[in-house]
């Protein structure tokens, strides 16, 4: 029975991924907002795990998606994730979303996919068109 339960366990770590980005300061960050932004985002269980964190090459608990975000984060999001949230801005749109947040979530995305060397991915990027779509 004790087998069984460890074996189960072991199965678990190598097809799901229930770690997610489990970098000890994550759950230190103050700036949030920042964390979508970056494209990471927290479950209802509290874990943080990349936006696109699905169970592809699980690997001792964490999806090849989670372990590259969590191995990408640099000094420079360490610096802005530890920032104070930004406060709210008036609303200047009808669907609760401010353009000023809009503008800066666009450069901050551009910006990721600039530094990850991915440019040719920028027209066709699915965030970049969802803010596209508020202007």
């Amino acid at each position: 029975e004790r087998r069984e339960e460890k074996e189960k366990e072991e199965l678990e770590k190598c097809t799901i991924c229930t770690v997610g980005c489990d970098h000890p300061k994550l759950i230190t960050a103050t700036n949030l907002p920042y964390l979508e932004r970056i494209g990471i985002s927290v479950d209802n269980d509290g874990t943080f795990r990349s936006s696109k964190c699905n169970n592809e090459e699980v690997e001792n608990g964490r999806c090849k998606s989670c372990r590259n975000k969590k191995k990408n984060l640099r000094q420079k999001h360490w610096v802005e994730l530890m920032k104070p949230a930004p406060q709210e801005e008036p609303v200047e749109s009808g669907d609760s979303i401010s353009v000023p947040h809009l503008k800066a979530q666009a450069r901050d995305r551009i910006e990721f996919l600039k530094d990850q060397g991915k440019e040719d991915e920028i027209p066709n990027d699915s965030i970049l068109k969802d803010v596209a779509t508020f202007e």
